[in-house]
Order: C-alpha cells, then sequence, then structure tokens
C-alpha cells in the first residue's frame, strides 16, 4: 500500500508540475498531440488511483468514485490555474480529453490490475 501511495503522490505532483510549467507541445497538422497527451496522463493518474484503493482495501464505492471523480476534479482544477496563468492557457476541449483518460484509466484499472507483489 505504501508503494501505491508513493507512486499515485508522485505521479499527481508531477502532473500538477507539469500543468503549471510554461510547457507548450508542438502542433502537428492533422493529429491533436496534446489532446493525446491529456488522455494518456489522466489515464495513468486513475489507473494507479484504481491501484492504491485495492491496495488500501477501500470499499467498492469509494474505489469507484476516487478513481473517475478525483482525476476528473484534478484536471478541471489545473485548466482553471493554467487559465490564471499568463504563459499558459485552459481549453474546454482539454478538460474533455483529461475526462476521457480518467474514465479509460479507472475502467482499466478496474479490469486490468496491477500485478500483486511478493514480498519474499
Amino acid at each position: 500500500m505504501v508503494i501505491w501511495r508513493a507512486v499515485t503522490a508522485g505521479y499527481a505532483g508531477l502532473l500538477t508540475l507539469v500543468s503549471v510549467l510554461p510547457i507548450s507541445v508542438p502542433e502537428t497538422p492533422g493529429i491533436p498531440l496534446d489532446k493525446a497527451v491529456h488522455v494518456c496522463e489522466y489515464l495513468v493518474f486513475a489507473w494507479c488511483l484504481v491501484q492504491l484503493s485495492r491496495a488500501s482495501r477501500w470499499a467498492e464505492e469509494t474505489t469507484l468514485i476516487v478513481a473517475f471523480g478525483l482525476p476528473i476534479i484534478w484536471g478541471n482544477i489545473l485548466e482553471g490555474v493554467q487559465m490564471l496563468l499568463p504563459y499558459r492557457s485552459g481549453d474546454w476541449l482539454d478538460v474533455g480529453a483529461n475526462m476521457a483518460g480518467s474514465l479509460l484509466g479507472g475502467w482499466l484499472g478496474l479490469w486490468f490490475p496491477a500485478p500483486p507483489r511478493s514480498d519474499t
């Protein structure tokens, strides 16, 4: 459980840092790379939250709320923060991509759990 706490907290911190730094994804014609990055970022975040929930032996309802709700709320807050930063821009399409990644990651986490650890 301690490992999943550290991994999930570390990933949330990294996600937050990347969201507020003055970074831009290069535009590529015909490929919405920025949106794909958002989906992947939040897919991993939601998947980690499911693993943390399982390792913590939370109730199934709590797992669902945490796995699906927390990354969506986190993404919305970070997009709002980006709207306040002069060198970043928040985008409603990014919010949608964050939500899509969160839902997909939560679903994948429920159906494809991490392999069990051997503590030998």
